[in-house]
């Protein structure tokens, strides 16, 4: 597992390119961090092609106060050739959302949105009855060195959570998320 970090100097995240957030909406109000921190799992099977393996990039820093906690993070490849080849077909698409946080024994889709959100007194799970997107809408390169290729990815997200009996609330938001492919 490695960290990194990388952080704004400006609030007005969602106006830069390449500065990475994460932001939440819920119950009307809306939470923002700009300060990132990263941690990276490696070696996650790939559903689609189980003969090649995902990397997991999750943001390590949480949106948090004594009423919920969120996080996130994505699923992709881990090297750049692979990266690219994919990448431009994930424009503009929604992909899966995978509410529980990362299991070492499941298998990831490529860019699989990765979401933790806890309430304090609420034992939840996202509602499958509902209709959880996350929809990427920009990769572009952050950082590019002679062993890596730091990508933003741009995108936004809305899910439901329920209890399993009469409580439900929907999340919104949106996010720019650094990951790395090696060279």
């Amino acid at each position: 597992m490695s960290i990194s970090c990388s952080s704004s100097d400006d609030s007005d995240s969602n106006s830069l390119e390449g500065e990475d957030y994460m932001r939440l909406a819920r119950n009307g109000e809306t939470y923002e961090e700009t300060f990132m921190a990263y941690a990276l799992g490696s070696g996650y099977e790939n559903c689609a092609d189980t003969s090649s393996n995902l990397d997991a990039t999750l943001a390590i820093v949480y949106i948090e106060n004594s009423e919920f906690s969120f996080t996130l993070g994505m699923a992709h490849e881990d090297l750049k050739s692979d990266f690219d080849e994919t990448s431009d077909s994930f424009i503009q698409v929604s992909t899966e959302v995978d509410g529980l946080g990362v299991n070492d024994s499941e298998c990831l889709n490529n860019f699989e949105l990765i979401m933790y959100y806890d309430e304090t007194d609420k034992d939840l799970f996202v509602d499958d009855s509902q209709n959880n997107t996350n929809t990427i809408e920009n990769i572009f390169v952050l950082n590019d060195s002679q062993t890596e290729t730091e990508y933003g990815i741009q995108g936004r997200y809305e899910v439901s959570y329920t209890d399993g009996s009469d409580y439900n609330i929907t999340i919104t938001g949106d996010y720019i998320l650094a990951v790395d492919a090696l060279k």
